[in-house]
């Protein structure tokens, strides 16, 4: 098969989705505005980029996950939960269309929201999905944390 065919494939499986949830899909090269991906849970739409390969097509799967879980929360953690809970639903009911790229945008994007609350527990689900990343694409940085070893990082320092 084609990448054109597969491109096609994957964008018309997209739609598809988008139509079953009553969804409304926005090509981001159609509407002339910035390519970042999106997604408006009340407006039942998402903007997506065109679909060149398994990531861009996870990252879809992705916003659909955000209309159909999100919260109307928005504090750092609602937000965290709320990427993970998109991307759990984009691997629950599609990752077996996962690719290396698929699993490295899903790594990346979680990456990016822990990094943004301050003490999250170390028995966060957050640390499985991307756990599970790592092991899939063995050459991805680990940022799930070693929940064999003692974080000492909160200890005051001794003095030497």
């Amino acid at each position: 098969m084609s990448n054109k065919s597969i491109q096609a494939q994957l964008t018309e499986n997209i739609k598809k989705i988008c139509g079953e949830h009553g969804i409304e899909p926005i090509w981001l090269k159609d509407c002339g505005i910035d390519d970042r991906n999106r997604a408006n849970k009340k407006q039942k739409k998402i903007w997506v980029r065109n679909i060149r390969d398994k990531g861009d097509y996870a990252a879809a799967l992705h916003e659909i996950g955000h209309v159909i879980r999100d919260p109307d929360e928005c504090d750092p953690l609602a937000v965290l939960n709320a990427n993970l809970n998109a991307w759990k639903w984009a691997r629950d009911n599609h990752g077996h269309e996962f690719d290396d790229k698929s699993w490295k945008r899903l790594h990346s994007s979680l990456s990016k929201y822990k990094a943004d609350v301050s003490d999250l527990a170390d028995a966060h689900e957050v640390h499985d999905l991307l756990k599970e990343a790592e092991e899939k694409v063995p050459s991805l940085k680990p940022v799930a944390p070693n929940l064999g070893t003692v974080r000492t990082s909160h200890l005051p320092k001794k003095d030497k």
